[in-house]
């Protein structure tokens, strides 16, 4: 639990803050990306484009939200459920990134960070808890 509580939640949820902060305008967006943008492109101010950045503006704010809460919240079930929400939207992230032939390695690397969170997770009370052995004896 601390490790998933105390480490990987917080930097998470900073991960998702920085995303909704760098969404702001599209040239955030393609930075964070690592995306070039064309001057050319039509689509820069749309209705279309621009809903698609408030949308994931709302997404990331509400993963950060998530993220905060699962450090304060005592459910083990919350904490699974969250690390595999993470776990999958990073892994879908990576392989949308490496079809369309963008960086994909940041978001690899993230989904490799919260898989390995859902592994220490699924070891509970804990792979790093000293009193592990008390908790299996207690139940």
């Amino acid at each position: 639990m601390g490790l998933l509580k105390h480490v990987l939640f917080p930097a998470f949820a900073l991960v998702h803050g920085m995303s909704v902060m760098a969404c702001m305008t599209l040239d955030g967006w393609a930075e964070m990306v690592n995306l070039e943008l064309e001057n050319g492109d039509a689509d820069r101010e749309s209705k279309r484009q621009l809903h698609m950045l408030g949308t994931l503006r709302a997404f990331n704010a509400a993963m950060c939200i998530l993220f905060v809460l699962g450090v304060m919240s005592e459910s083990s079930h919350y904490r699974s459920v969250l690390i595999l929400a993470e776990t999958v939207m990073f892994g879908l992230v990576t392989i949308d990134a490496y079809l369309l032939g963008l960086d994909f390695l940041v978001p690899a690397g993230i989904a490799a960070v919260a898989l390995a969170g859902c592994v220490v997770h699924s070891k509970e009370p804990g792979i790093f808890t000293s009193d592990k052995e008390k908790s299996k004896k207690e139940s």
